[in-house]
């Protein structure tokens, strides 16, 4: 199965459409475009891009409102939302990865461990930056805004302060 991202005229994917191996063959074959316009003709829209599910051509696989960069010939996500659901303003995309990069960086995986007092299981932090105190903000035991405790990164001493 081959797989189409339908881009609006701000490069901006709208949807993306699985189509047959043997449609995309007979219509010009793999990342041409020929089967583009063949699929644009098919399903209608502004433009067409094949892309790869496994990641193999054009960088990630995209989903609605992804972005494609015609000079990187790749996809690349949307502005990050914070932790109050917000576009994270502070955040800056790599023109060269294509990457959004926030301005400070994340705690890692084993950072946001901890061992449950209640219970003594390891678990797992959910952090996501919050734009209005320019800190990331992590919670525990529960999901955002329904938190037992909520914490702040802090970098300097790369530890968790308690949101009190």
């Amino acid at each position: 199965m081959a797989h189409f991202a339908e881009i609006n005229s701000s490069n901006v994917v709208q949807r993306c459409i699985v189509i047959s191996n043997e449609d995309v063959v007979a219509n010009g074959g793999d990342y041409t475009a020929d089967v583009e316009s063949w699929v644009k003709t098919k399903f209608g829209g502004h433009a067409w891009l094949q892309c790869s599910y496994n990641k193999n051509v054009r960088g990630e696989f995209p989903g609605k409102s992804w972005h494609w960069s015609p000079t990187k010939s790749k996809f690349y996500e949307p502005r990050p939302i914070d932790y109050h659901e917000l576009p994270c303003d502070a955040c800056t995309l790599n023109a060269d990865t294509l990457q959004w990069d926030y301005p400070v960086t994340a705690p890692t995986f084993d950072q946001r461990e901890y061992i449950d007092e209640e219970d003594g299981i390891k678990k797992q932090m959910v952090s996501r930056w919050e734009d209005s105190s320019g800190k990331w903000r992590g919670c525990k035991d529960g999901f955002y805004g329904n938190c037992l405790t909520e914490w702040y990164w802090n970098p300097s001493t790369s530890s968790w302060d308690e949101i009190t």
